[in-house]
């Protein structure tokens, strides 16, 4: 039983993200205009090769480009 909620807790999460993502995604894209949808898919288990892409595409540190995101 313990297993059940614990995959449930993880996909409730991911789902929760995948929402939150949505919202700050337009706005990125609003803010950047060289980033592409590509650039701003959302994979479970990937979201650091998000962050790297997009911290390389805009030349920003991880510091730099997670401040931006929270700050949208």
């Amino acid at each position: 039983m313990s297993e059940f909620f614990h995959s449930y807790d993880q996909e409730v999460k991911h789902f929760i993200m995948k929402i939150y993502w949505e919202k700050k995604k337009d706005k990125i894209r609003q803010k950047f205009s060289g980033i592409t949808n590509k650039d701003l898919t959302y994979r479970v288990g990937r979201e650091y090769e998000m962050l790297k892409k997009l911290r390389d595409k805009l030349g920003k540190t991880e510091e730099e480009m997670l401040n931006i995101i929270i700050e949208l």
